[in-house]
């Protein structure tokens, strides 16, 4: 038994070895491609989260000024109110006073 390789034979292994190295190469260009559009989508991503991230910071400090204000505005309306039922008082006390002495 002799282990001889006929000319076609040769040429149809150094084909399909041609055919699989261009399929290799392929394969890895296409990697690389995908590894970049990869590393282009991660900064996209941690674009994005950084500015989520900024307006996050900026809605936080709105709501915290928004509720400062509320706080301080209910203070001053809880003082005016006061101010209104002793002013109230004050008008019923001089009206009956007043009543009173056009009675007499």
């Amino acid at each position: 038994m002799t282990n001889t390789v006929t000319r076609d034979e040769f040429e149809t292994v150094k084909e399909l070895l041609a055919s699989a190295a261009r399929y290799a190469e392929s394969a890895n260009r296409k990697i690389d491609e995908l590894a970049t559009k990869q590393d282009r989508t991660q900064q996209q991503l941690d674009q994005t989260q950084q500015q989520l991230d900024s307006l996050t910071k900026r809605v936080d400090s709105f709501v915290f000024e928004a509720q400062r204000l509320f706080t301080q505005q209910q203070t001053t309306i809880n003082r005016l109110d006061a101010m209104i039922d002793r002013y109230d008082g004050v008008l019923a006390h001089l009206m009956r006073k007043d009543g009173q002495t056009d009675s007499q």
